[in-house]
């Protein structure tokens, strides 16, 4: 660095600080207009945590212009020009233009011009934000402001994603105490229950809860068929296939009939146990051999069904869960109606647009349903032959209906029909049992 260029970094820094003034004003006007952006976008979307996305776009905006305005390199000679600027008539300029040569001219033009800038008070250059920015920024805070004394029609819609979230996380506090309360010898029903409270937890819709649930179900009811395939293999290859019969039936009676009849029972299920393809299955045969040896067999009959038991507890808890889950999110859905343009969800992960004023259109179209019931009576009967699949063919007769296309039909004379349509094609579909209760509820809320 030459020592014209040590002489001008104080006017270096002064601009560079002057710089950052402007730009940060820049910075918070872009910064406001994009959280105002946010703010009115949380009034058409449902935006959770929207006030955290405000302060991000706000800092974003201010720490970008800010960095970038500290960051920017600024030249030597525009330092110069500046300085310059203040009263040293092109001696910084000259200076720069003349530091390679070491004529006596130069070196005369350098120290007469470092005499200058040493004298040079750098905080003569002003720092001022410019007007245009600091009214952009203060207009978008004002209607920033403003936004707070108007409803948000969001506002019901995340009340009740809270309240969902919140529900979510007492089942998973429940789903968690049921699983360390199950025996321990159920090491596969506790570790499912463990990894659902862990996704109850983490689930931020309804939707999720009930896919997490009906996994954890399924997982569990192989976990529990398995074992006890395991544990009859077992009991099959000791010898002992009325006793394995019984426990593929559940049967504690049974088991421990047949327990009481079998002499040595204790060592015939010690080595069923030693031959077990799975620990679980082992632990449990065991744990029934070892009741035996105090010769109490409705004690080793519940030993063999402990796992069982256990099983039926946790999917209790599951159960629990899902039905706590189906009525947040029937509740949602009722909010997210009441909310006006947001997006849900059905069962199936459909999404469907709902518009502000779709309530309102739609009830009128449910005044005017045309209600297609035969009255076999009159009218022309006409038969629609179609091919389904490979070659089935089915027939379908239409008839006349009561009224016409463009009369209306009262919103309770067609309820129970529907309805039951709904019901019928529910039970003969395969359903999952938590969209078969959403359906049932769906329509106990339509109820006329």
């Amino acid at each position: 660095m030459t020592s014209i260029q040590m002489a001008l970094r104080p006017m270096r820094r002064r601009m560079r600080l002057r710089r950052m003034v402007t730009w940060t004003a820049y910075g918070a006007f872009v910064g406001a207009a994009c959280t105002l952006l946010v703010r009115v976008a949380s009034f058409l979307w449902l935006l959770s945590n929207a006030w955290l996305w405000e302060w991000i776009a706000y800092l974003s905006g201010l720490a970008a212009f800010a960095l970038g305005a500290w960051l920017w390199p600024i030249s030597d000679l525009a330092v110069a020009r500046e300085a310059d600027g203040l009263g040293l008539k092109a001696r910084a300029q000259t200076a720069l233009m003349l530091e390679s040569l070491d004529t006596p001219m130069a070196r005369v033009q350098r120290e007469d011009a470092l005499r200058a800038l040493s004298g040079l008070n750098a905080k003569a250059l002003p720092l001022k934000a410019p007007k245009p920015a600091w009214i952009g920024a203060l207009t978008c805070a004002a209607l920033f402001g403003l936004s707070f004394f108007l409803p948000n029609p969001q506002q019901e819609a995340l009340d009740a994603k809270a309240a969902i979230q919140e529900s979510l996380a007492q089942q998973a506090e429940q789903v968690q105490a049921a699983a360390t309360s199950l025996d321990e010898n159920a090491v596969t029903a506790q570790a499912l229950m463990k990894e659902l409270a862990r996704e109850l937890d983490k689930a931020q819709t309804a939707r999720e809860a009930l896919l997490a649930i009906d996994r954890a179900e399924r997982s569990l009811n192989e976990a529990l068929s398995q074992m006890l395939t395991d544990a009859a293999a077992a009991l099959e290859s000791a010898g002992q296939d009325a006793l394995a019969q019984a426990l593929m039936q559940g049967d504690s009676q049974a088991l421990a009939r047949e327990l009481a009849s079998i002499p040595d029972a204790s060592k015939a299920l010690a080595a069923a146990a030693a031959s077990a393809a799975s620990a679980e299955a082992a632990q449990t045969l065991s744990a029934a051999a070892q009741a035996l040896e105090s010769m109490d067999a409705d004690l080793a009959a519940q030993e063999l069904t402990a796992l069982s038991d256990s099983t039926a507890q946790a999917l209790e808890a599951m159960a629990n869960a899902r039905t706590a889950a189906a009525g947040a999110s029937m509740s949602s859905a009722g909010a997210s109606l009441g909310s006006g343009g947001e997006e849900t969800q059905d069962a199936n992960g459909q999404s469907a647009s709902v518009s502000p004023q779709a309530p309102q259109k739609q009830t009128r179209e449910y005044e005017a349903v045309y209600d297609p019931t035969r009255l076999g009576v009159s009218g022309t009967v006409t038969q629609e032959r179609g091919v389904w699949h490979e070659g089935t063919i089915y027939e379908a007769d239409a008839g006349t209906g009561e009224g016409a296309p463009e009369e209306s039909v009262p919103y309770n004379r067609v309820f129970a029909e529907y309805a039951q349509a709904a019901t019928d094609a529910m039970q003969s579909s395969n359903l999952p049992l938590w969209a078969r209760e959403w359906v049932e509820e769906y329509f106990q809320a339509l109820q006329p």
